[in-house]
């Protein structure tokens, strides 16, 4: 009787690297009983030669480990310090155009502060309020004016709107607009019958402004700006 071969027994798919790694940890003692495999894991530069015998020198991968994490929390307090401090700068800034701006008179006087002053004491290239009228309407006041469908556009529907690479527009910051390569437009709402205004703050820079960028300081400026404007704008221009 002939008999025939077994049928070829099926090679086990091999153990992905997780798999393996999840056993370990769930078998922290596995490595006790093969050793040899941590020296296995380890480069040879980090092997030295004790009595004629290769040892796996556990000590250089712990200390090469702890100057990489010190290294990393170096860089990470560092970049924090510099957050930290470029937060304190903004502030700063933005209290000291506060100032300037409650400082002001009339509309006139609101109007070339937020043009000369602002950009002074912000490190910005260019800054205008502009008045918004609905479309067809007829400013009557000596102000820079938007229609307000423009504005309604700009802003996206939203209070404060960051773009970080852009061509700068002249109905905006005027003779300045071809430098402007990011900005921040912000709402104002000076409330009652007083028409919405668009504060735009330009830089010459592309991602000075940028929408992952908070809009705090923006937003207290520009509730500044709508204060002011309660005091020296009519309700009805």
């Amino acid at each position: 009787m002939i008999k025939r071969p077994d049928a070829a027994t099926p090679t086990p798919a091999p153990l992905a690297a997780a798999q393996v790694a999840d056993y370990i940890r769930a078998h922290p003692e596995f490595l006790e009983d093969y050793a040899d495999l941590i020296a296995a894991s380890l480069p040879p530069a980090r092997f030295t030669r004790k009595g004629g015998a290769n040892v796996a020198d556990l000590q250089q991968f712990m200390v090469r480990n702890l100057q990489e994490e010190l290294q990393a929390l170096r860089d990470s307090t560092d970049h924090l310090i510099h957050t930290t401090r470029s937060n304190m700068t903004g502030q700063t800034q933005t209290h000291m155009a506060t100032l300037a701006l409650l400082a002001t008179e009339g509309l006139d006087g609101l109007l070339t502060a937020i043009d000369q002053d602002v950009p002074t004491l912000t490190g910005v290239d260019a800054a205008a309020l502009l008045i918004s009228v609905e479309s067809g309407g007829v400013a009557t006041l000596d102000a820079p004016i938007l229609p307000r469908s423009e504005l309604d556009a700009l802003l996206e529907g939203q209070p404060v709107v960051l773009f970080d690479s852009i061509r700068g527009d002249e109905r905006l910051y005027g003779a300045a607009g071809g430098l402007i390569r990011s900005q921040a437009l912000v709402r104002i709402v000076p409330g009652g019958a007083r028409p919405d205004c668009l504060l735009a703050i330009g830089s010459r820079l592309p991602g000075a402004f940028h929408r992952g960028q908070g809009t705090e300081l923006l937003l207290f400026l520009g509730e500044i700006v709508a204060h002011c404007l309660r005091r020296c704008l009519p309700e009805k221009p």
